[in-house]
């Protein structure tokens, strides 16, 4: 037989070149398919492992915060028991406010008895009541800060 009568897709060199095209073809993409995914999730794992680096960080900056927070309230319990326990309000508030400035973290201190009862609360957010502002007709900010009145409870 004669090469020009048989179909060109019986041709032994049309099937020797798609047997060959097919065999690279199926190896790249299966090598490419395998290191996208290699990648993908070498990629997720680091994004992981820095996200938990960052939590770690936080956490303890965090738990170094609270513990200070912690020994500077213990170490106003010790030092000004007495006079948080026994002395008239406004002193109290004045101690409780040296605090509130020194720690930033916190928004509202009390003081309160075994019952659960507040004694005294001081917080950064002043309330200023219609009784205060009644007492007199001009309100210097210098003796407005002894007479305010705190109501609202603001937890950390």
């Amino acid at each position: 037989m004669k090469t020009g009568m048989m179909p060109w897709k019986q041709r032994i060199k049309v099937r020797v070149l798609v047997f060959g095209i097919l065999m690279s073809i199926i190896p790249i993409l299966f090598i490419s398919l395998t290191t996208f995914n290699t990648v993908n999730y070498k990629f997720k794992e680091t994004i992981r492992e820095q996200n938990l680096q960052r939590a770690t960080v936080i956490a303890s900056e965090l738990q170094d915060s609270i513990t200070n927070i912690t020994e500077s309230l213990t170490n106003l319990t010790h030092v000004n028991a007495i006079a948080l326990i026994e002395n008239n309000n406004s002193d109290k508030e004045q101690i409780l406010n040296i605090v509130l400035r020194k720690e930033s973290y916190l928004e509202d201190i009390k003081i309160i008895d075994k019952n659960l009862k507040s004694l005294v609360q001081v917080s950064r957010r002043e309330v200023i009541t219609d009784d205060i502002l009644n007492k007199k007709n001009v309100i210097d900010p210098k003796t407005l800060y002894k007479d305010y009145t705190v109501s609202m409870f603001f937890s950390l």
